[in-house]
Parts: structure tokens; sequence; C-alpha cells
């Protein structure tokens, strides 16, 4: 039975990124570098916190690359794949400790919470234990956005970290390496930029960033009336610059269809498809001649593929005519969740050790 999951309940992770490459994360940085040293015997196990699309997940994946160069393997587990059959569930988490008690490897456990049931919660709490006791060179590092369906045991084994959204100098450095050259200049534009994005998570900055230089090309190009030729050499010259309006205009755009209704499961669902992170291209000077017309961007600047009004219009017009049912409200939301058997007593956090 085990050869059937195996590969989907435990899969070996390539980082491609290392915590080099994360912006407006500064402090966990250095705490992953300096506090967290994968050497220690006995591992280190580390639980990060947080609303949904507040990197966490991205955090533990640099952290993976910081330490591959050591010689260290990455391996990613999602809770939500745990089985709420009791044999399934244990074959599953022996696969995991004998995957992880050989040689040098880090564990990234994802989404903890979403674990199927609370005998699965206490069989894998069990497991990572052991895991911790017995892999000399075992480091784990897990991800939860709340640590209330999670049990005393669980959280006892792990230091809490909590993430939450950037701050005022976070946000600056990621808007920065979201829109790279094309990021505005000047302490007033970066104050009101502050002051606009203030509230918004990971997900929606880099779709903002995205969105908002589709604007300033498409000003260029309609409003302007400049060749595709010409905003190419104003990105390879680094003197395209997004305008403080153009950033509004997209958060406002990317907060209108934020949510939408999945009328099948009669839920509430995060919308995370609606303005795609076109891949950049490579090889410019191997494109064919049809090749010729499209923007070839910086490789920090995204979203400046299939750049045409229409392809634009019809892209917010998709997004915001599935938003038309409105925002589930909390008492919804409670609701929904007393109904599946989600909810559970509050659990006495006091002796658990949190970082902040």
């Amino acid at each position: 039975m085990g050869l059937q999951w195996e590969k989907r309940i435990i899969q070996e992770y390539q980082s491609e990124i290392t915590l080099d490459d994360l912006a407006g994360r500064k402090n966990w940085i250095n705490y992953l570098r300096f506090t967290l040293d994968p050497e220690a015997d006995g591992g280190n196990c580390l639980l990060f916190i947080g609303e949904a699309h507040t990197g966490k997940k991205t955090l533990l994946r640099a952290a993976a690359g910081e330490w591959a160069v050591q010689g260290y393997e990455s391996y990613e587990v999602y809770g939500e794949e745990l089985s709420r059959d009791k044999e399934v569930l244990r074959e599953q988490i022996d696969t995991i400790y004998d995957k992880m008690t050989e040689g040098r490897k880090i564990l990234l456990f994802y989404s903890l919470d979403k674990i199927k049931s609370r005998e699965a919660g206490r069989m894998l709490a069990f497991g990572l234990e052991q895991i911790s006791r017995n892999a000399e060179n075992t480091t784990i590092l897990a991800t939860a956005q709340s640590a209330e369906r999670l049990s005393e045991r669980m959280l006892k084994l792990f230091t809490i970290c909590p993430v939450g959204k950037f701050k005022e100098e976070e946000l600056t450095e990621a808007m920065q390496a979201f829109l790279a050259s094309c990021c505005p200049e000047g302490e007033e534009e970066q104050k009101k930029i502050r002051e606009t994005l203030k509230d918004r998570n990971c997900w929606e900055l880099e779709r903002i960033a995205n969105l908002a230089v589709n604007y300033a090309i498409l000003e260029l190009t309609d409003g302007q009336n400049k060749t595709m030729e010409e905003v190419q050499n104003l990105l390879e010259e680094e003197k395209l610059k997004v305008t403080f309006g153009q950033i509004q205009k997209a958060a406002e755009d990317i907060a209108s269809v934020r949510w939408k209704k999945e009328p099948k499961e009669k839920k509430y669902v995060y919308m995370d498809r609606v303005f795609e992170r076109p891949a950049v291209q490579e090889n410019v000077a191997e494109s064919s001649q049809s090749q010729k017309d499209e923007i070839i961007p910086d490789d920090k600047v995204t979203g400046l593929d299939g750049l045409g009004e229409k392809n634009l219009d019809e892209s917010i017009e998709q997004a915001t005519q599935v938003l038309e049912a409105g925002d589930p409200t909390e008492g919804e939301i409670m609701e929904q969740m007393e109904a599946n058997g989600e909810l559970e007593k509050p659990i006495d956090l006091s002796g658990i050790e949190v970082v902040d």
C-alpha cells in the first residue's frame, strides 16, 4: 500500500532560492541563519504561524536552499495529505520517519493545522517527537495559519515563530524587489505607497506590482504611442517607472477580485488564479522573428507577458464577474467551520516557547 502514496506524502524538494533572495523579512532571515543551527545535535523544530499568503512557505524553502550547500536534503509534506484511516496514517508516518532519520535532512511540513482529524494530529505529534529525538542531523520546519487546532503535545515540540504582514521598512523593501528598476523613486512616493499597501499580504503585493507595470506599459504604448521596441529599450535602460497612481489603481483592482464563490461546495475560497505570473523569457538572442515584438523584461520584473489592452481588460472583467456573490461574513465562516467539526476549544499556550 505504501508504494501507492509514498511519492505524494513525502517528496524531495530542490530549492531554487536561498535566504539572500528574500525581501522584507530581515529579522526572520537573521533568526534562521544565526539562531537555528542545522548542525546541532537532536535537530531543531520551528513552527511559523500566520495568516495565509504571508510568506511562511517561502521562508522555509529559502532556508532549505541555504542549507543545501551544506549537504542537507529537503523533503516536503502537506498536512492535508495525511489519511484519516489509522492504518494508512501509521504507514505514512513510518515512511516519513524512515526518510528523515538517515543522513542530513530538513523536513518542510506545511499546513499542520489542516490535518483531517484529532487522532491524526496526535499520531503525527508522536512521530515528529521520535524524529526529533532519534535523528541527529534533522531539522523540522513547519507552517500553520493558526495554533487553535494543534494539540498541546504538538505545540510543545516546536518553537513558535509568528509571521505577520510587512512593517513599513519591510514593505518598502518588498515592493522595491517586486518592481525592481520600475519602482518609483523619492521618499514622498514611497510614503504614499506604504500608506496604500500597509495591510496587504505577499500574494497581493506581488500581483499589485505586476499589474502596475502592465498599466505603465499600456500608458506608453496606448497613451504615448510608443512602440514595443521603444518600451523594451526603456526597460533595458531602467528608465521605465511606474507611478503611484498606477500602483493605487492596481491595488484597487486586485482588492476587487479577492474572493470568489465556489458553487459546488458552497463555500468561499481565496482567489489566486486571476492574474497569473508569466515566466520571464530567456535566450532573447535566439528568439524567432515572430517574437521580436514581445517585451523582454529584467529578470526581476514579472507580469509583462501578453500586454495587449484587450487581454488585460478581459482578465479584469473575468476576475470581477466571479465576485457578484460578495464576501463571506465572519458569522458565515464560523457557522460553516462549526458544521464541519473544525472548531476546537482554545489551547492553553502557557509554557510554549514563542519567538517574536
